[in-house]
C-alpha cells in the first residue's frame, strides 16, 4: 500500500510540477577549474600556450591597458544571459600573428578581425562552459564595445561574476550575469 501511496504521490507532484525545479541548475566552479579550461580553449582554439592565472575575481574594469570588449547575449531558459569579455590588444596581436602568419598593422582590422574569430568560437565555447551549454541556449547580440571602457562596460552591466586574468600574452577578463554557475569561495 505504501508503495502506491508514493507513486501516486509522485504522479501528483508531477502532474503540477512539484519535485521538478523550474530554477536553473548552478553548477559550482573553482578558479583553478577555470584557469585550466581558458588555457585548454587558448590552445586548442588558437595553439597559444597562455599559463592563464586569476588576478582579480571581482574585477571592476580597473586597468591601465588597452582593452578591447566584447559582449555576447544568449538566451536560454527565457532568460537573457549577458557574457562580457575583454582582451588586451597585445594579446590580439599576437592572436592575429598566430592565425594569419603576420601583424597587422591597421588597429581597427586588427580589433575586427580577431573578435570576429573570438566571437566564432573562442567566447562561445566559454560562455557555453560558464552558462552550461544545451541545445536551448541561443546566440541573440554579439557586438564590439568600441567606445567604451572596461570599467564602464562592467560598472553598466553589473554581472554576477567577473573575473580578471594575467597570462605569459596579455591580460584579459571575462564576466557574465548568468545564474547557472557560481564560484566556489576563493580568494585572489
Amino acid at each position: 500500500m505504501g508503495c502506491i501511496s508514493s507513486f501516486i504521490t509522485t504522479a501528483d507532484m508531477a502532474i503540477v510540477g512539484k519535485g521538478v525545479s523550474t530554477e536553473p541548475k548552478e553548477q559550482l566552479l573553482s578558479l583553478s577549474t577555470i584557469e585550466r579550461k581558458l588555457d585548454f580553449l587558448f590552445e586548442s582554439t588558437l595553439k597559444l600556450k597562455m599559463n592563464a592565472k586569476t588576478v582579480d575575481a571581482r574585477y571592476q574594469g580597473d586597468t591601465d591597458k588597452d582593452i578591447v570588449c566584447h559582449k555576447i547575449v544568449y538566451q536560454k531558459q527565457g532568460r537573457m544571459i549577458t557574457v562580457l569579455a575583454g582582451l588586451e590588444k597585445k594579446l590580439l596581436d599576437d592572436i592575429f600573428t598566430t592565425l594569419y602568419g603576420h601583424k597587422i598593422e591597421n588597429e581597427m582590422a586588427l580589433v575586427l578581425a580577431t573578435v570576429e574569430i573570438f566571437g566564432a568560437q573562442f567566447w562561445k565555447t566559454l560562455a557555453g562552459y560558464l552558462i552550461g551549454e544545451d541545445e536551448a541556449m541561443a546566440e541573440v547580440e554579439s557586438s564590439v564595445l568600441l567606445e567604451i571602457s572596461p570599467k564602464q562596460a562592467l560598472k553598466k552591466f553589473q554581472p554576477k561574476i567577473s573575473l580578471r586574468f594575467d597570462s605569459e600574452k596579455g591580460e584579459f577578463f571575462v564576466a557574465t550575469d548568468s545564474p547557472f554557475f557560481r564560484l566556489a569561495q576563493e580568494t585572489v
